[in-house]
């Protein structure tokens, strides 16, 4: 809705890069996303997305990760998973959108979604509340 509302205010009728971008600088769809993510996910996995976003401050540096690394995130931080609970968590974040994976490997889907997290929530607090209520 927001590119084609763009597309009828501009009356252009050709989608650019920038005109994504400008799709991610909408204030409803920001709210959207990180909402969606927040409402819609147990704290298992919002442990693991802060653990990995906490390990690698920069978001260029994100790159792909491992199973092994998301383990060992954790566990920098005070919480052991079995590795079925890995399993299951990797999975229900690659049908969430969130992941995506490319042989034993990961990565974020969307790297807006990194900067969008970053930028809005203290992730220490996040980890720690999600912690706290039990993972």
């Amino acid at each position: 809705m927001i590119l084609l509302r763009q597309l009828d205010q501009t009356s252009r009728r050709d989608i650019t890069p920038d005109s994504l971008i400008d799709i991610y600088r909408d204030e409803g769809f920001r709210g959207h996303l990180l909402s969606s993510f927040m409402e819609n996910t147990r704290n298992r996995e919002k442990a693991v997305i802060y653990a990995i976003l906490l390990g690698r401050k920069e978001t260029s540096r994100l790159g792909i990760f491992s199973q092994a690394y998301i383990d060992a995130a954790l566990r920098k931080r005070g919480i052991e998973l079995t590795q079925t609970d890995i399993d299951e968590t990797c999975s229900i974040l690659i049908l969430a959108g969130i992941f995506h994976r490319k042989e034993k490997d990961y990565s974020f889907t969307s790297p807006v979604f990194v900067r969008m997290l970053q930028q809005n929530y203290d992730l220490i607090h996040l980890f720690n509340k999600a912690k706290e209520e039990g993972i």
